[in-house]
C-alpha cells in the first residue's frame, strides 16, 4: 500500500492484494534455493512479503527490528553489522528489508564480490528495485574468506492468469 494511502504508524501498513499475490509467486522461487533462516524487517509489508514462504516450508520468521526503515535510520552501523553476520552463515537465508535501506545493505555485500556479481550489486544500489523485486547472491561459505561468486535479480510477476520469475544476471 502506498505511504500516501495509508493511515497510522508505517510499520503497520500492509501489502495489497497484488502484493499478497506477488509474495505468494515467489515461494516457489525461493524454494529452489532451500533456504533455512528467514529474516525479515518487522514492519507487516516485510513480514507478509515472506510469510507465504515461511509458512510453506515451515520456517520462523525472524523478526529484526533493525532492518525496518525507522529501525536502520536510528542505527545503521548495527543494522550492516546484523547483515554482515546474516551473510556469513552457511545455510541458504533470505532477508526481507526495505527499498530506502537496500543500497545502504547492499554496500556490505559489494565489499565480498567482484566482476559480474559486483556490477549488478552496484546496479540495484543505483537503480533500486521493483516491487516484488529480489537479488539472490551465490557466495562461498567454506573459504576463508567469504565471497559473492554471482548475484541475479529476480522479479515476480503475477498476473490474472500466471506466474512468472524473470531473473537477470
Amino acid at each position: 500500500m502506498s505511504r500516501g494511502d495509508f493511515d497510522g504508524d508505517d510499520r503497520q501498513r500492509p501489502l495489497t492484494g497484488k502484493g499478497r499475490s506477488q509474495a505468494r509467486a515467489l515461494v516457489p522461487m525461493l524454494q529452489a534455493y532451500g533456504i533455512a533462516h528467514v529474516y525479515s524487517s518487522d514492519s507487516a509489508r516485510c513480514v507478509e512479503t515472506v510469510r507465504p514462504f515461511a509458512t510453506a516450508r515451515r520456517v520462523t520468521i525472524e523478526q529484526e527490528p533493525i532492518f525496518s526503515e525507522p529501525g536502520f535510520e536510528s542505527n545503521p552501523n548495527a543494522a550492516m553489522e546484523r547483515l554482515d553476520a546474516i551473510i556469513r552463515t552457511p545455510e541458504p537465508v533470505v532477508l526481507c528489508t526495505h527499498r530506502p535501506v537496500l543500497p545502504s545493505l547492499l554496500e556490505i555485500v559489494a565489499g565480498y564480490a567482484s566482476g559480474p556479481a559486483k556490477q549488478l550489486i552496484r546496479a540495484v544500489q543505483d537503480n533500486g528495485l521493483p516491487p516484488a523485486g529480489c537479488v539472490i547472491l551465490h557466495r562461498t561459505t567454506d573459504a576463508p574468506k567469504l565471497h559473492i561468486v554471482a548475484a541475479e535479480q529476480a522479479k515476480s510477476r503475477k498476473t490474472d492468469h500466471d506466474s512468472r520469475l524473470s531473473i537477470r544476471r
